[in-house]
C-alpha cells in the first residue's frame, strides 16, 4: 500500500508514524 509500511511484527501503519 502506498504511504504505508509493512511491519514483520505487526500491521501496516502510515509511513508519518516512522
Amino acid at each position: 500500500l502506498q504511504g504505508c509500511e509493512v511491519w514483520p511484527s505487526g500491521p501496516k501503519i502510515p509511513s508519518i508514524a516512522t
